[in-house]
C-alpha cells in the first residue's frame, strides 16, 4: 500500500487586510532532469502508477479542505522530485509571486503566505454607449 502524507496550515490563511482567504493551493510536481532534459513522467515506488502533474486543493475560510494527502517524495521514482506550491484566489488570480519548492516526506504543516489585498479602485468603469436602431 502506498503511504500518503498529510498537509495542513499552521494558521488560517488571511489577506493582508485581515479577511479569511478563499481560493486554492496548486501543487505541481517537478520531475527532475538528466543531462538537461526533463524526465518525461514519474511513478510511485510500488508500481508503474503514473503520478499526476498537479493537483488543486481548495482553501475555504483560510483552511485547506478535504484533509489533503500527497505521495511523499521518497516514494516517487526517479529520485529528486520536488513539489511546487502556488496559491490562487477564488477568481484564479495568482496571489503568491514565487512558487516554493518543497521536499515532503512526512506530515507537513505549511506556513501560508499573506497575500496583499487589492486596493479599491476610485476610477469608475467606462460606460459603453449603444446606437439606437
Amino acid at each position: 500500500m502506498l503511504t500518503r502524507v498529510g498537509l495542513s496550515f499552521s494558521a488560517p490563511m488571511i489577506w493582508s487586510s485581515g479577511e479569511l482567504f478563499n481560493g486554492f493551493l496548486l501543487i505541481s510536481l517537478s520531475y527532475g532532469k538528466k543531462d538537461g532534459v526533463s524526465w518525461p513522467h514519474v511513478t510511485t515506488s510500488i508500481g508503474n502508477r503514473a503520478m499526476p502533474a498537479a493537483v488543486f486543493i481548495p482553501i475555504l475560510n483560510g483552511v485547506l479542505q478535504y484533509n489533503p494527502k500527497i505521495v511523499p517524495n521518497s516514494s516517487i521514482l526517479p529520485p529528486n522530485s520536488r513539489y511546487f506550491l502556488r496559491y490562487y484566489d477564488s477568481g484564479s488570480f495568482l496571489v503568491s509571486d514565487t512558487p516554493v519548492a518543497q521536499v515532503i516526506n512526512s506530515n507537513t504543516v505549511l506556513s501560508p503566505p499573506t497575500p496583499i489585498a487589492p486596493t479599491a479602485d476610485t476610477t469608475p468603469p467606462a460606460v459603453q454607449t449603444f446606437e439606437k436602431l
